[in-house]
């Protein structure tokens, strides 16, 4: 079969480094997709040093067809380079466009097939999400899915900008319409790609969420985003760059969804309160007003992690974690 002749549907990205323990289950879960349209999938290794590389060889290998390599010679990150639209990636040539981080994995052999016929349906729908189970590196067992909602419904805006505290999914569900149109640069620079493209895509479009869930999202895996945010120096960092980064956005919807950002807003200052244990600037200078505002378990639990040294706190959460897990199990038995 001649690639470039074939009609492409769907675009899947993934983007691996260093994953080795991880990249199997990704790509098994993606040729493992059961569709009525053709799709190509383009695996991007930044320069892995731990076998990940030679994984992906191996699977273009067995599927020349549908899988191609994108191989950097150079590890691109360790230069500053971030986001998909500034990485060495060939033409994609699909309607739509499905992500997943090589430590998550797709679960349902139907989900691309799935958000494609929600997406064919509804032209006006520019991302289609939906709920993720959520496995648990350190842990080694599952914990409670990440759902943002127990129906099928579209998202809002405010709800969205919010998103990373009062809804849960993961970047593993993205489906998305590709529209040829860059990412504006008030979303770009944020440290982070997912929440800033939900924040955009919810302002120009409109985001559909299903409770279906359809892959796995690998909690505190080696090299992942949130395990490095234990160090309180690159938490501090990023929250710099996310609070610019809403500042920018707020101007981009000209004023519109102010209370869902000034929330936004707070969270962000929470955590960098957090990681700076101002147990004095929570209580009574000028996090207190942030405090105030998210409220409830969340500010509590800022202050327990600005009075308690980080070890404790950390068996704290880990023992979250756990029952979290352990409701997992109850429900699977019931």
């Amino acid at each position: 079969m001649d690639r470039a002749a074939t009609d492409i549907a769907v675009s899947v990205i993934c983007v691996t480094y260093n994953q080795v323990g991880y990249i199997r289950d990704c790509l098994e879960g993606i040729v493992c997709q059961r569709t009525t349209f053709p799709i190509e999938v383009i695996v991007h290794d930044d320069a892995s040093t731990d076998g990940t590389r030679q994984v992906v060889l191996e699977y273009a290998r067995r599927y020349p067809q549908l899988i191609v390599p994108a191989l950097e010679e150079r590890n691109r990150y360790s230069q500053g380079v971030e986001g998909l639209e500034n990485i060495n990636l060939p033409p994609l040539r699909g309607r739509y466009l499905a992500y997943c981080e090589g430590d998550d994995y797709w679960t349902d052999p139907n989900k691309l097939q799935v958000q494609y016929d929600y997406m064919e349906a509804h032209p006006e729908c520019t991302l289609c999400l939906h709920a993720v189970s959520v496995f648990d590196e350190e842990l080694g067992r599952p914990r409670l899915d990440k759902r943002a909602s127990g129906r099928e419904r579209d998202l809002t805006p405010d709800e969205v900008i919010v998103a990373p505290w009062k809804l849960q999914y993961g970047t593993c569900s993205f489906f998305m319409r590709m529209t040829g149109e860059p990412m504006p640069p008030e979303f770009q620079g944020w440290g982070v790609g997912d929440w800033p493209f939900e924040i955009w895509q919810s302002l120009v479009g409109t985001v559909h969420y299903m409770p279906r869930p359809m892959a796995t999202y690998r909690a505190l895996a080696a090299g992942s985003w949130s395990l490095s945010m234990r160090d309180p120096e690159k938490d501090r960092a990023a929250r710099r760059l996310m609070l610019e980064g809403i500042d920018r956005a707020e101007r981009f919807a000209n004023g519109a969804y102010a209370e869902a950002f000034a929330y936004a807003r707070s969270s962000q200052r929470l955590s960098y309160c957090v990681a700076e244990r101002d147990l004095a600037g929570l209580l009574f200078g000028e996090y207190r007003p942030d405090a105030l505002r998210i409220g409830g378990m969340r500010a509590f639990y800022a202050l327990v992690k600005c009075v308690l040294p980080t070890s404790v706190c950390r068996r704290l959460g880990r023992l979250k974690r756990l029952v979290g897990s352990w409701s997992v199990r109850a429900r699977g038995a019931a």
